[in-house]
């Protein structure tokens, strides 16, 4: 019965949240007024990469941390594979299958590293995991630019198709990735010791390693973990783009922090989950899509993410405020 009421609880929690992405894609859908199949896989693809990378973010921040490498990762990544796949497809004696899955795995494995780099400076350098991030971010933007110098690359178009494209001409690739993401990631972590490990770090450090959990451990694995998810949203803004770019993701972090934040998230760690964050993502795509519907310039749309950011972040203070004084009230009686 008491953990009915907590998911009962948790369910109204985010009511909010998906009450408000309807009503933006209700606005979307005015907008686009030709909303087919076609727009429909549109919107999907728009999302993707903006709710993986949301997720890998949320699982540092859900310790207490906050991860500005995840943009320039994934622009690293995106450049790898475009810059390489052609490289293992000759590898594999032309067999196109083969060298797209070697393109991927070597993706992976590169993203998981990144992510365990981060995770070592952090865990054993004992440095905030910020400057960390920032730091490892400006070098994987260098690596970037020496993966793929100028936008371009070589990626099989049907690979782009089998990520990007529609299933059974039907079904979005991307939509198939996110639910992928969600059942396979999400939902197995949540429900797993890891999984409440990571919310314990982020609630107190000190508590969590008392209770005797490994901190330093579970540390290390979430960065990997993270480090992986952004190196899916790599290879889907591969299989997107057709193409590398780095400088094609220069505000990834920043969207990746606010849709987690809209979604929930607290900044402090140890509150949130991708039920909230995902249409976090959501929100904030369909209002940079609003925005770019009504021909507003771009320096408009980084405004308006910043203030929605910040006003997030001033309700979020408010309500916790509230809920301090109603705790000292009721000590008080």
């Amino acid at each position: 019965m008491n953990r009915l009421r907590i998911q009962s609880s948790s369910g109204k929690k985010y009511l909010p949240i998906y009450l408000v992405m309807a009503v933006m894609l209700a606005i979307f859908l005015i907008f686009q007024h030709d909303f087919t199949k076609y727009g429909f896989s549109s919107l999907c693809n728009q999302i993707c990469m903006l709710s993986i990378v949301t997720f890998a973010e949320m699982l540092i921040i859900l310790m207490g941390g906050i991860d500005m490498s995840v943009g320039p990762l994934t622009a690293m990544l995106n450049c790898f594979a475009a810059a390489n796949m052609g490289r293992f497809i000759a590898l594999s004696g032309g067999n196109v299958l083969v060298g797209c899955i070697l393109t991927a795995l070597a993706t992976m494995l590169i993203g998981c590293l990144c992510g365990l780099l981060n995770g070592v400076m952090v865990v054993y350098g004992k440095l905030q995991p910020i400057i960390v991030s920032i730091a490892t971010g400006s070098v994987f933007s260098g690596l970037a630019v020496i993966f793929l110098p100028q936008p371009g690359g070589t990626v099989e178009r049907g690979y782009a198709k089998f990520l990007a494209g529609r299933w059974f001409g039907l079904l979005p690739g991307s939509l198939v990735l996110m639910a992928v993401c969600i059942v396979c990631i999400w939902i197995p972590l949540r429900r797993s010791r890891w999984g409440h490990a990571i919310y314990a770090i982020g609630g107190s450090e000190n508590s969590a390693f008392l209770s005797g959990i490994n901190v330093e451990r579970i540390k290390l694995q979430t960065y990997v973990l993270s480090g992986f998810l952004v190196s899916i949203a790599g290879l889907y803004l591969t299989a997107q783009a057709s193409s590398g770019d780095p400088n094609g993701c220069a505000d990834l972090a920043t969207k990746a922090i606010t849709a987690s934040v809209i979604g929930g998230t607290a900044l402090s760690g140890g509150e949130g989950s991708y039920a909230g964050a995902y249409p976090g993502a959501m929100i904030l795509s369909l209002i940079l899509g609003i925005l770019i519907f009504l021909k507003i310039s771009s320096f408009f749309q980084n405004l308006s993410q910043g203030v929605l950011l910040i006003a997030v972040l001033g309700f979020t203070a408010m309500r916790k405020m509230q809920q301090e004084q109603a705790l000292q009230r009721g000590k008080a009686v």
